[in-house]
């Protein structure tokens, strides 16, 4: 299984990595759409590569979005 993307913060006091590989069995993060949806748009406009990395991955939605958003595919939008 290959390994999540990880963002370099800074240097961490502990050498030993074991604080990496706490955070990379990490693999469910929990964020407000509103946080991340201007950065999705920007970069599927921009056609940006790391965007393509991620094409296949599940995400989790409330059955609510789910229904918005499947009557959105049927009447205005273009299947994927």
């Amino acid at each position: 299984m290959p390994q999540p993307l990880r963002i370099y913060k800074g240097h961490d006091a502990n050498l030993d990595g074991s604080k990496l590989q706490q955070e990379s069995t990490k693999l469910v993060e929990r964020v407000r759409l509103g946080r991340v949806l201007s950065m999705l748009v920007e970069a599927y406009q921009k056609d940006r590569t790391w965007l393509q990395d991620f094409e296949d991955e599940e995400l989790t939605i409330s059955s609510d979005l789910h229904d918005v958003l499947m009557a959105y595919e049927t009447y205005w939008g273009k299947s994927a």
